[in-house]
């Protein structure tokens, strides 16, 4: 029971702590739209022009360094994506809803940029396993025979111990040794490991796809099948 109400309170607290981040962040983006007004609204209309809002994303883009970077056409292009009821100003809550954006895709980077970093360190654990384990002279590099012995404990390891011909081996090994000296150094390994994850990726994605296309085929059969099939 007092796991129960412990799991409650955490619950609880972190429902809080969320809504304490969203009011701040609440408060933060009225402030920032207000003093976006305080300096680009230069006629008091409560809207931004076209050249008031280009004023404010030249700044902005200024600020970052990025000055040079506002082509005629990305600007006309960004602005209607913003003026949603297409009068040809930017309001509070057309500005809001830009920078809402702005942070979700913000967010969305950050979360990428963590799960890559932990990838990459899977990857580096993984590799140093390896290394522990098949490196047996501790010269830094797998040798052709403990390259095999890797690749063979893999293959045993998913259930396919007897696929591993003499040639597709050779095949196999001759393309993780970029450099060409006979010996597979880590960064060697890393970017085949990243080479397998690109296609088992992929591989996923595809099959996604083929199951939504299933999906549909069957979906189009059976509505054929109600609008025609009249006996």
């Amino acid at each position: 029971m007092q796991a129960f109400i412990d799991k409650i309170r955490a619950t609880a607290v972190a429902d809080v702590q969320e809504a304490v981040i969203e009011a701040v962040h609440k408060e933060e983006k009225k402030e920032l739209i207000d003093k976006i007004w305080a300096e680009y609204d230069k006629d008091n209309s409560g809207q931004l022009s076209k050249a008031e809002m280009k004023n404010f994303v030249k700044a902005y883009l200024d600020e970052l360094g990025e000055g040079q970077r506002l082509p005629e056409k990305q600007f006309n292009s960004m602005f209607a994506s913003i003026d949603e009821n297409n009068d040809g100003q930017i309001n509070k809550a057309e500005m809001k809803e830009f920078i809402d954006n702005i942070r979700a895709t913000e967010v969305a980077d950050i979360q990428e940029a963590v799960a890559d970093a932990i990838h990459q360190q899977e990857v580096k654990d993984l590799i140093d396993e390896i290394w522990s384990t098949y490196d047996k002279d501790n010269s830094g590099q797998l040798s052709k025979v403990e390259m095999k012995a890797f690749v063979l404990a893999y293959l045993t390891h998913i259930g396919e111990e007897n696929r591993l011909p003499e040639k597709q081996f050779n095949t196999m090994f001759t393309s993780v040794d970029n450099d060409n000296d006979g010996q597979i150094s880590k960064p060697e390994m890393k970017a085949f490991i990243e080479k397998i994850r690109a296609t088992a990726v992929a591989d996923v994605q595809e099959a996604v796809a083929e199951i939504i296309h299933q999906e549909e085929v069957k979906e189009l059969i059976d509505e054929i099948w109600t609008n025609f099939d009249k006996d």
